[in-house]
Order: structure tokens, then C-alpha cells, then sequence
């Protein structure tokens, strides 16, 4: 959606970079967008390009119990109600706008792949009166 005349789809890109070339992985509103076939290849790259003990700062719409309570309650400025391949969109036609994973699912699927969680910082995007960000952020680091 965001690049319709890219020459690769996202699920299948390699990022033009060597094996454990960064110490360090930056993602702002990226997977917010991404389906979860795409974001999960997007993962295994920053694994492939991540050196170990690298880091990763990601921005997700991460579902839980809090959040789903929150958006039933009305108080969410995103409703993710429709569920979408494994993971859940707000717009059925146009689902990119905005997608959301459970934690749960997130947070196994760093440990699967590697990853330590350090830290997760839950967003204002479903009503939070304390957040840091409206997005959840999340920062894991690569094992060894």
C-alpha cells in the first residue's frame, strides 16, 4: 500500500546489508503497518543483521488484556475489531492503516528468534492516562 510500485514485496526483502553489520536497530511505525508474514521477515532481518547483544527499538499496537479493555470501553482512539491472518486491522478495506499483535505473540516470537525483551512501554493509543509514547515501545536485545 505505502509503495505501490516498489519491486519487492515486503514479506521477501533483504535488506542490502551483511550479517551482524549493526549494533543497533531503529523501527518507528513501521510494523503498526505490516501484516504479520511481513513483519516477521522484517524480524528475521534485523536478526540476520543484528551482531549479538545488538539492540532493537520497535513501535508496535500491542493487544492485552489492558488495551482490549480500554478499546471496549470506548476509550481507544483505534479500534482493532477485525482479525486479519494473525494479528488484527481497524480498517477491513484498507487494513495497513493501522495493525496490532497480542503481546503475547510478540514477545514469543522475540524469544524464538533470539531475542531478550527488556522493556516494553505501553503507548496512549487506546486510552492510557500514563505512557511515554503513543505507540508501544518495545526494545529487546540479540543473545549471544
Amino acid at each position: 500500500m505505502y509503495n505501490p510500485r516498489g519491486r519487492f514485496e515486503a514479506a521477501e526483502y533483504q535488506f542490502p546489508f551483511g550479517d551482524a553489520d549493526f549494533d543497533f536497530t531503529y523501527l518507528t511505525s513501521v510494523f503498526t503497518h505490516m501484516r504479520k508474514r511481513e513483519m516477521e521477515h522484517y524480524l528475521l532481518e534485523i536478526t540476520r543483521t543484528l551482531r549479538p547483544n545488538g539492540r532493537c527499538l520497535v513501535t508496535y499496537f500491542l493487544l492485552n488484556k489492558e488495551s482490549r479493555a480500554l478499546i471496549e470501553d470506548g476509550r481507544s482512539s483505534l479500534e482493532f475489531k477485525y482479525p486479519l491472518d494473525g494479528c488484527w486491522t481497524k480498517d477491513e478495506d484498507v487494513p495497513e492503516t493501522a495493525i496490532a499483535f497480542d503481546e503475547e505473540y510478540i514477545r514469543k516470537l522475540y524469544h524464538d528468534l533470539g531475542f531478550t525483551v527488556e522493556t516494553v512501554r505501553h503507548g496512549s493509543w487506546c486510552g492510557r492516562p500514563e505512557y511515554l509514547s503513543y505507540q508501544d515501545i518495545a526494545v529487546a536485545r540479540r543473545r549471544p
